[in-house]
């Protein structure tokens, strides 16, 4: 796969979780989960639905049989780097299994967001932030 064609942007949409997009995770996990999903949040609604995640797509899609490999292993390798980031911010406030928590988050973002855009409606964003933003503080709140 070309370098100039990945990631790939569908409607026109950025790339939203990338390192940069990631600057609020200074603050403390919980402010970035929320900053985070506040922008998908604006990002789904912004596009009527349509705007989904370039990279899920890419791992779920079947690839043209020439790009296969690279295209597989480049998504996951952006996977891997989102969830590395989280769990080092997780870390860094003294959650010990912090790897699975940062898994369980990535994978519950990703499906959330392709259910709001299945469903056609934001709810399902709605309720696993709440969700995620409890078990954060939860265990943040557990380890003071």
């Amino acid at each position: 796969m070309a370098s100039s064609s990945w990631p790939p942007r569908p409607y026109g949409m950025p790339v939203i979780w990338c390192p940069r997009h990631w600057r609020e995770l200074a603050a403390g996990p919980v402010a970035g989960l929320r900053a985070f999903l506040a922008l998908w949040r604006r990002t789904v609604l912004d596009s009527g639905f349509r705007a989904g995640c370039p990279v899920l797509a890419v791992a779920v899609e079947e690839p043209p049989a020439e790009g296969e490999a690279e295209a597989i292993a480049a998504a996951a390798a952006v996977f891997t780097a989102w969830e590395r980031l989280l769990a080092e911010a997780l870390r860094e406030h003294g959650v010990a299994d912090a790897g699975p928590l940062a898994t369980l988050i990535v994978a519950s973002v990703e499906g959330t967001v392709a259910l709001c855009r299945a469903k056609r409606d934001i709810q399902p964003l709605d309720d696993i932030a709440a969700q995620l933003e409890q078990l954060l503080t939860d265990r943040l709140g557990s380890l003071g």
